[in-house]
This record gives structure tokens, sequence and C-alpha cells, in this order.
């Protein structure tokens, strides 16, 4: 059984940095700012460990669209 999760995001244009919201199936929320040009894999990762879920099954989502752990957020 996999998991989904939906990524929305709020920045500034300058700001070398973007704030994501991370948002579970059950409703859950949480939040990163981490830098335009890191690799989406961190943040994955790190919510993976946070909810105690398998980075395997889980499938993050952007606007509908599957997200890769290679991919930046200016991507």
């Amino acid at each position: 059984m996999s998991t989904s999760t939906a990524m929305s995001c709020v920045t500034g244009v300058t700001d070398p940095y973007i704030r994501v919201k991370v948002k579970g199936q059950d409703g859950t929320e949480l939040f990163f700012k981490i830098r335009r040009d890191a690799k989406l894999k961190k943040l994955m990762n790190v919510y993976c460990d946070r909810c105690a879920m398998d980075l395997i099954s889980t499938v993050f989502l952007f606007d509908g669209c599957r997200i890769q752990g290679k991919q930046t957020p200016d991507e």
C-alpha cells in the first residue's frame, strides 16, 4: 500500500530558500525550509523519518504530478 503526500510551496522570488508544506493523507502538515537548488530527495527522507514511513512506499505529488527525488524546487 502506498501513501501519497501533497506538496505546496510559498515563496519569494529573490529568496534563495523556499518554504514547502507537505500534507499527508491523514491531514497532518509538516513545513520545511530548503534551498531552491537542493534535491527534493533530502526533504522526502526527512519527512518519511519524522512520520515513521517507508520512502519506497510513499508517493510525493505536486499539483497532481509525481515528484522525483532528483528534482529541485525550481523544477
